[in-house]
């Protein structure tokens, strides 16, 4: 009997109950995209999140503060990529858009065929032209909607968007004359804050230091590429390789549910305003420079690793470390909190006078049984000495030579630091002597000194 295919039927079932033979090509690729990317990406890059190796938060919002800037601001068509790999060929054209056509969708027409006339009659695809107002959202933000949070409201995941921002929402032309200069700031490098005019000058800027630290890094003069210039180049990679399609991939979606593809966004703009946002489409646009590491304090032995697995323990970092020394009844011991993890404070020291015996009776029950003292922790005592940062190699003072750290390197070491201080910076007031004043005094004559000079 036939029957008429209903909303819930595939094409394949409807055709086999046909009863008659029958042949179909079906793209298999097409069905499995949201869950099978190439060579898995999105399952390293969930492992790499897990282990707090790759901040994807950071990366959209980096990623869509560039796209808006690509969309008002573009000047020139999407990079002409080539067939094998999605970058522009040392000589001739690369017609990626012939073999993928619907691999990108490019500005409006105009700059569609500017990339390369001959391809207008083969199906180019572009969207509606430049915007640069985008709208407001509290259910979504993704590269077209939504204020786009800075380091305020977010020290961690926001920490590469400036509170000059304003959230990206508006760009407006302050250029007389000549190209389009829309002022857009962003953090460049650890260590500055850089205000660009366009997309075009941004692109040019990311894409110069990239290759010069790649260089290096390359030739042993540095240890890894800066962070922010990583994200900012790789955010521009992604905008030249699918245009107006990268919409469908990245974005952030308000939830109830906290994971570890979740972030609170609390906006310090607006009062008692907060809200948890998760990443919400396909991770595999997420590019993380260590998505292939093994784990903290592990490392492969010899070549042929397939998965995190293959990772087994060095026995040479200190990943974690607790004291044994209870706070004193009066205190609550509160670990500081490092980039790099938990350290002992002052408080969990224990001092004997001349003479005094110590004894510790420590209780491992709850420890799992495939825990091995040795192997996967050890308890070690600091004589008159503060341990060493975690994760960190250093050695000893000899009498002649201060104790000195040589991993992670001296480079990274001061990245550490200044990442540090600008996230734990508060404000302060001195006095004219350099003593300490109150905040909220210092406020206060501040605001009666304007008043009366007004």
């Amino acid at each position: 009997s036939w029957k008429l295919p209903d909303e819930t039927d595939s094409i394949l079932e409807y055709l086999t109950r046909q009863q008659k033979p029958f042949s179909i090509s079906m793209n298999e690729a097409t069905q499995l995209e949201a869950t099978c990317e190439r060579d898995k990406k999105s399952h390293f890059i969930q492992q790499a999140i897990n282990r707090n190796d790759c901040n994807c938060h950071s990366k959209f919002l980096i990623l869509a503060a560039i796209y808006r800037l690509w969309k008002c601001t573009s000047i020139n068509p999407l990079d002409d990529l080539g067939l094998g790999e999605p970058t522009v060929p040392s000589m001739g054209n690369g017609k990626r858009d012939f073999w993928y056509s619907d691999s990108r969708v490019h500005l409006d027409r105009q700059s569609a065929t500017a990339m390369d006339p001959s391809m207008e009659p083969f199906g180019l695809n572009w969207g509606e032209g430049k915007v640069c107002k985008f709208l407001p959202s509290n259910n979504k933000i993704s590269l077209t909607q939504g204020r786009i949070p800075h380091s305020r409201d977010s020290p961690i995941h926001a920490r590469g968007i400036p509170s000059e921002s304003k959230g990206y929402l508006e760009f407006e032309d302050v250029a007389e004359t000549g190209n389009v200069d829309v002022r857009f700031p962003i953090r460049f490098t650890w260590q500055s804050f850089l205000v660009f005019a366009n997309y075009f000058e941004l692109k040019t800027s990311a894409v110069d230091e990239f290759k010069r630290e790649r260089d290096a890094v390359a030739a042993g003069k540095r240890s890894n590429i800066d962070p922010f210039v990583f994200d900012i180049f790789k955010s521009i990679q992604l905008i030249e390789q699918y245009g107006e399609k990268l919409e469908q991939f990245a974005y952030l979606e308000a939830t109830n549910t906290s994971s570890s593809l979740s972030i609170e966004l609390s906006y310090v703009d607006a009062k008692n305003s907060s809200a948890l946002y998760a990443l919400a489409g396909r991770l595999d646009w997420c590019e993380c420079e260590n998505i292939l590491k093994c784990p903290n304090g592990t490392a492969t032995s010899g070549v042929g690793a397939k998965g995190m697995n293959d990772c087994v323990s060095t026995n040479e970092e200190v990943i974690h470390r607790i004291s044994l020394i209870p706070p004193p009844p009066d205190e609550i011991a509160k670990p500081m909190s490092t980039g790099e993890g938990s350290i002992d404070t002052d408080s969990s020291r224990l001092v004997l006078k001349p003479f005094e015996t110590g004894i510790l009776t420590v209780d491992l029950s709850m420890l799992p049984n495939n825990i091995t003292y040795n192997d996967h922790y050890r308890i070690s005592i600091y004589d008159g000495c503060q341990p060493c940062p975690l994760r960190y190699k250093c050695n000893a003072s000899n009498g002649h030579q201060p104790k000195t750290c040589f991993n992670p390197p001296l480079e990274r070491q001061y990245e550490f630091l200044n990442g540090c201080l600008k996230k734990n910076r508060k404000m302060v007031c001195l006095r004219d002597d350099g003593t300490h004043e109150d905040i909220q005094k210092c406020y206060s004559k501040t605001n009666n000194s304007s008043s009366a000079r007004s």
